[in-house]
């Protein structure tokens, strides 16, 4: 305050004018607010991730925002100042803005202790019998669990309307790299069962 007031009391000995000045400074500082608002919020968003434990690396997470067209399924990397770093199941690496993460999205952690957990569903036509493509999958969920090497495998009908038939599957593994090839594999397995139930011979 000290200089503050020098600095002020020598612009206006020497005929500043000094409501100019302050004009010009509120303007130039409403200015600059708004240059570095995003950088602003994106300190605080990634301060308060920090701080908070919120996503630590190595962490299996899943993010859902209405700024995403896909949810977002992945490991944290790290997590910055400005940014958190995902890599994807690809591989791929991509960077999420932490006032995304804090503000816009919902995530969920998927690690249950060293596993992973995870939630996902598989629709097919409602023209076939879908509590016997539940008794189909269930048959056959042992075999499935060994090939996919899953520790454990969960189906349930999880809806059904007027066109489809949808079941929801919860699996337990222990690499994230591996889950696009085990829904994958998951997928063509509930389809084989509605195609094994269509097709099914008609009884007289």
């Amino acid at each position: 305050m000290i200089y503050a007031l020098a600095i002020t009391w020598f612009l206006a000995d020497i005929g500043v004018n000094l409501e100019g000045a302050l004009i010009g400074g509120t303007i130039g500082g409403v200015i600059i607010g708004f240059a570095v608002q995003s950088v602003v919020s994106s300190l605080l968003s990634g301060m308060m991730i920090t701080a908070g434990g919120f996503m630590k690396p190595d962490e299996a997470i899943s993010v859902s925002s209405w700024m995403f067209s896909d949810t977002i399924t992945g490991t944290v990397e790290d997590v910055r100042t400005l940014y958190t770093k995902v890599r994807l199941p690809n591989s791929n690496v991509i960077l999420i803005p932490n006032t995304i993460l804090f503000g816009s999205a919902i995530f969920t952690r998927l690690n249950k202790g060293r596993n992973i957990i995870y939630n996902f569903s598989a629709t097919v036509p409602s023209d076939t019998n879908a509590f016997e493509i539940l008794e189909i999958l269930n048959s056959k969920k042992e075999g499935i669990r060994n090939d996919l090497n899953l520790i454990s495998l969960n189906i349930f009908l999880n809806s059904k309307n007027g066109t489809t038939n949808s079941f929801s599957i919860i699996i337990e593994f222990s690499d994230m790299n591996k889950i696009n090839d085990i829904i994958n594999a998951l997928n063509l397995e509930v389809e084989k069962a509605y195609w094994g139930v269509k097709n099914k011979p008609k009884t007289q």
